[in-house]
């Protein structure tokens, strides 16, 4: 069969039908945050799952937001938890209204879980969590033994290297784990670990463990800080478009927002083919 304008156009349209059906059926969020609608302390969750959030006191919603990789439909506020001065009984990032949101049983009835996020970090700060599971399993840039710019991924035993944090800069990052059909084994589960900085190119981080410590201690999410507050363990900097999912999530899936134009070129061109044949 030749291949026509119209045959690759009609192809990039069930391409696209196909992916959008893909990420409906995989997909689970668990909270997607994107910071617009707030009031805080209330932090209202955007994936229609109702898995809101409660800032501390000291946390603030600022118009200072990244400009790359961003989906059109994104919000147009971040939260910043960088006030030096957060303690426990005065925090600064913000918690989820409900606990064991992430434990082993649901990732191995969901095949994974992807966190994602853009931040923007300020420089200093202590243990830096950015996105934090029971205290346990969290995005870092740990400080507290000496300057470091290390993106990693804490998850209870692992300690998994991501890549370079930027001090002022908006960043995009994501760490997929993908249980490989897994079961819970003796409480804990063992998968593949993936993670994105600034784009959709994959970052192998190999075979990881995630133990069931932080199931036990049955607490929520942390975003921009440990998820009780402790000292020491507060964010320097912002978040903007905080998700976390159930299942291990493709790029295809994930917010970062990379141009097609491959496609985007073919319907252009059958469009303005179909308007020539309509001339004729």
């Amino acid at each position: 069969m030749r291949s026509t304008p119209f045959r690759k156009l009609t192809l990039c349209l069930f391409a696209l039908l196909a992916v959008s059906m893909a990420v409906q059926a995989q997909a689970q969020t668990v909270f997607h945050y994107n910071y617009s609608a707030t009031l805080l302390p209330d932090i209202f969750d955007v994936g229609g799952v109702g898995n809101n959030a409660t800032a501390g006191p000291l946390a603030v919603i600022s118009t200072d937001i990244p400009t790359v990789g961003v989906f059109p439909t994104a919000g147009l506020h971040s939260l910043d938890s960088s006030d030096q001065t957060a303690i426990r009984a005065n925090q600064a990032g913000a918690v989820t209204t409900a606990v064991s949101l992430l434990t082993n049983d649901l990732i191995a009835a969901a095949g994974g879980f992807t966190y994602e996020t853009w931040f923007k970090w300020n420089g200093a700060g202590g243990v830096n969590s950015i996105i934090d599971y029971a205290g346990t399993d969290k995005l870092v840039i740990d400080q507290r033994n000496g300057a470091s710019t290390t993106l990693a991924m804490r998850m209870d035993p692992n300690d998994l290297v991501i890549g370079e944090a930027i001090p002022g800069q908006w960043q995009y990052v994501a760490f997929v784990f993908d249980t490989n059909g897994n079961a819970v084994d003796a409480g804990t589960i063992t998968g593949t670990a993936t993670a994105y900085l600034d784009g959709l190119d994959p970052i192998n981080l190999g075979t990881a463990t995630k133990s069931n410590f932080g199931d036990s201690l049955v607490r929520p999410i942390g975003i921009g800080q440990h998820p009780i507050g402790f000292d020491l363990d507060f964010f320097d900097g912002s978040v903007f478009e905080t998700r976390v999912s159930l299942g291990a999530l493709s790029p295809g899936e994930l917010l970062y927002t990379v141009p097609e134009p491959s496609c985007g070129v073919t319907l252009l061109i059958g469009a303005v083919l179909l308007g020539f044949r309509k001339r004729r």
